[in-house]
């Protein structure tokens, strides 16, 4: 009876022993066993993108040299100037006046070199004919003053008030306009000094866009200015562009803009039409050379919205994410794509329903 006595005693101290120890092995089993395997990684569920995709690209400028006015073959002192810094100049703007009569500018072909008057032929007659009808005078056909040529170089006289009378055209009435506009920075016309020589610099106009291409973004570097030879001015940073240029194509759909305004790409959706360089021309700094802009394409299938948290580099600098799928564990390789205003827009091997981790442990980093 004693030795039964004893017996269930230590019966009873194994399983007073044994069952604690039993049952922490089967709760870490159990919780092993389960889709909380890393407990201490937060994951979130993959999100189809609905929303356009945005991505950063850089427009590279080119422009050309400042324009300029520069005096046809005139005498006598200036009366009066009639442009300033800030005034737009295109054909038919008063510039000067000079001898008692208003000096225009005027994009031709070519500057007018000679007096032109009934029965002299040449090619700048033409030209000629084109500034009369342009500005709703008289003008003739052909390449010789007739009398149509002659009644609008009298009209055109009298606008210019040098006199009713007069049938021969003058060369010095039109100053030669380069381009077809031009916003002026800077005059050397002074009221009461002398008129300036011919072929001296009267009018220096704002350096115009040529082209605006799209190029990836950080591809084309623009220097820190440096001292210029005046007080507080700076010489033009010189952008450093690569040998081949890395331009970036948008698709049709997609939408490029700049400072919320969208701007016309050309047909080769590589560059800007000249609709869209006029645009930029008035929202640019001055004298740029390298914007940032924003392209925005439609989301498209199999595009993903994902926190950027999930992201991370993978052995060959890919991009990768941790993903658990049905409970399994696996990094993978994924494209960015682009972004929206919160989320990254990438493609790869992921479906909703997927989750992702956020910031995942270094040693669950093994994407290549």
């Amino acid at each position: 009876m004693r030795r039964l006595g004893t017996g269930l005693l230590i019966l009873g101290a194994v399983v007073w022993l044994g069952l604690p120890a039993a049952s922490v092995w089967w709760l870490s089993r159990e919780a092993s066993s389960t889709a909380l395997a890393d407990p201490a990684t937060t994951y979130v569920p993959v999100q189809a993108n609905l929303d356009p995709v945005l991505a950063d690209v850089d427009l590279f400028i080119t422009r050309s040299g400042a324009p300029v006015l520069v005096a046809p073959s005139l005498s006598g002192l200036v009366e009066q100037v009639s442009v300033a810094p800030g005034a737009v100049i295109t054909s038919g703007t008063p510039v000067l006046l000079a001898g008692g009569i208003s000096r225009i500018a005027f994009a031709t072909e070519r500057p007018f070199a000679r007096p032109l008057a009934r029965g002299i032929a040449g090619p700048d007659v033409p030209m000629l004919n084109g500034l009369l009808a342009s500005m709703g005078m008289p003008a003739g056909s052909g390449t010789a003053v007739g009398s149509q040529t002659e009644a609008g170089i009298r009209a055109l006289g009298r606008s210019l008030g040098a006199g009713n009378a007069v049938t021969t055209f003058d060369p010095g009435w039109i100053v030669f306009l380069p381009i077809t506009q031009m916003t002026v920075t800077s005059t050397s016309l002074i009221v009461g000094a002398p008129v300036p020589a011919a072929g001296q610099i009267m009018v220096t106009g704002q350096s115009f866009l040529v082209s605006a291409q799209l190029v990836s973004p950080g591809a084309i570097t623009v220097p820190e200015p440096t001292p210029g030879s005046g007080d507080g001015e700076q010489a033009p940073a010189t952008p450093e562009v690569p040998e081949n240029l890395p331009l970036v194509s948008a698709s049709p759909e997609t939408a490029l803009s700049f400072s919320g305004i969208e701007l016309e790409l050309d047909s080769a959706r590589t560059a800007l039409s000249p609709a869209g360089l006029i645009a930029l021309a008035d929202l640019a700094p001055p004298e740029s050379v390298l914007v940032a802009a924003s392209l925005s394409t439609p989301a498209g299938d199999g595009e993903f919205a994902v926190p950027p948290a999930a992201l991370f580099p993978g052995l060959t600098d890919d991009t990768c994410v941790l993903r658990r799928r049905a409970g399994t564990r696996e990094s993978i390789q994924v494209e960015e794509v682009g972004g929206t205003y919160d989320r990254t827009i990438v493609t790869g091997d992921l479906r909703v329903g997927d989750e992702l981790a956020l910031s995942p442990p270094a040693e669950d980093r093994r994407c290549s």
